[in-house]
């Protein structure tokens, strides 16, 4: 018994004359003329007959003898990927194998949802973790070697494709914020608003948000885009406010003024006076 793709020494034995001629039948197509010894390599598994054929001026003989090939599983030579991704990245994956010839491989990948395959695959984590990853290699024969690999998958934090802001408002004036983020993994995304003046952190699941400043001033706002892996993304964004103040003056009967203070400047309004 020997295997596919093994190289092995054959040797005839006579009894009598030396001065004799060995013949050798394989029996895979193989013939070897005047030898006494032959190496030989079967490429594929299988049962063959193996024909010796002697003869010298006066005499003939043959034999024949059966062997058995047994198949040799292929060889995984390298795999060639990345151990450490991030998620939401097209990962390629590659392997190297050998066996003989005479076989046909076939290549399966097993990922943790589902299976690609070939020799070459590409491959997309949704969330992050540590993940198995395994390759088959199979011959026709049935020959099976498989081996694991462990991938380890960064989280990444959103990004901003939507930063929607007023560029000035003005005091007790509700104002707008539209934002939007995408996660490269599968994750949702929670929205938080500081406003900077001092009132509670707004967090929103939708990016949208109205807020209304109570004074006049510079306020430094802060906007974060957040997955539910800790990834966070945020900014920084100045909005002036202007600040409403009355100003009577009773140097003109019936009448008051109203003074418009802003960042722009002071801007004086007519107003009549109400009784």
């Amino acid at each position: 018994m020997v295997f596919e793709g093994q190289n092995v020494q054959y040797e005839a034995i006579i009894q009598g004359s030396n001065d004799v001629i060995v013949d050798w039948d394989m029996g895979d197509g193989t013939i070897y003329e005047d030898a006494l010894k032959v190496f030989h390599t079967y490429q594929d598994s299988g049962t063959y007959e193996i024909a010796i054929f002697v003869f010298d001026e006066n005499n003939y003989a043959e034999e024949y003898f059966p062997i058995y090939v047994m198949n040799m599983n292929p060889t995984i030579l390298n795999i060639m990927m990345d151990e450490t991704v991030n998620e939401g990245d097209a990962v390629s994956f590659n392997v190297q194998y050998q066996d003989v010839p005479m076989d046909n491989i076939s290549v399966k990948w097993i990922f943790p949802d589902g299976v690609i395959d070939g020799n070459f695959a590409q491959y997309t984590f949704d969330d992050d973790g540590e993940f198995l990853i395994s390759v088959e290699v199979m011959d026709d024969d049935g020959g099976v070697t498989m081996e694991q690999r462990m991938v380890t998958v960064q989280n990444v934090a959103p990004i901003f494709t939507e930063f929607a802001l007023p560029s000035q408002g003005e005091q007790g004036v509700a104002l707008e914020f539209t934002i939007a983020a995408t996660d490269p993994g599968d994750d949702t995304i929670t929205y938080t608003f500081d406003f900077g003046d001092g009132t509670a952190m707004l967090i929103t699941q939708n990016g949208n948000a109205t807020h209304k400043f109570a004074s006049g001033d510079t306020f430094e706002i802060v906007i974060c885009a957040k997955d539910e892996d800790g990834g966070e993304t945020c900014r920084t964004e100045v909005i002036p406010v202007s600040l409403l103040e009355e100003i009577e003056d009773s140097g003109l009967p019936g009448f008051g003024f109203l003074g418009v203070i802003s960042a722009l400047g002071a801007i004086t309004l007519l107003r009549r006076r109400t009784h």
